[in-house]
């Protein structure tokens, strides 16, 4: 399965369908956790799970009304377009990445985009998780919205 930028997860688009219902239409059924300030869905066997949201006072837990923040990605089998996967060395990384930015002590920066509409300018899109000199993890960002 591919991790196209923030555009989309396997077959799963978020510019065109970035609504919790779209990702239960490409993944299936997923665990469901309420939270304060949103919904996590889970899909445990494929090793994703997302975070949704709604900023115009639904129910980010209704697939309708869910949108799309950020996902983390952890099975193996999972790849950037580059060709970088779950379990491949910081050196791939490095080598697939030249501009890795270090967001935190562990998420490298692998994807940028400079949309105007955030105001604190550049963001990395999908980032990777480094543990022991491997990637263990992905995540993906996109705000999506809902208001």
């Amino acid at each position: 399965m591919v991790i196209q930028g923030n555009a989309q997860i396997g077959s799963y688009k978020l510019r065109i369908d970035p609504t919790l219902q779209g990702a239960i239409e490409v993944f299936g059924t997923p665990k469901i956790r309420r939270e304060r300030f949103g919904c996590t869905a889970r899909w445990v066997g494929q090793g994703i799970s997302m975070s949704f949201y709604n900023l115009g006072g639904q129910d980010a837990c209704k697939p309708q009304y869910g949108y799309f923040r950020f996902a983390t990605i952890t099975a193996k089998g999972w790849r950037t377009v580059k060709g970088l996967g779950i379990g491949d060395t910081s050196y791939k990384m490095h080598a697939l990445y030249r501009r890795v930015r270090w967001d935190t002590q562990q998420w490298a920066g692998i994807s940028f985009n400079t949309q105007a509409m955030f105001v604190h300018g550049a963001y990395s899109t999908v980032q990777a998780k480094i543990m022991n000199g491997r990637v263990v993890a992905f995540r993906v960002w996109y705000p999506a919205g809902g208001e």
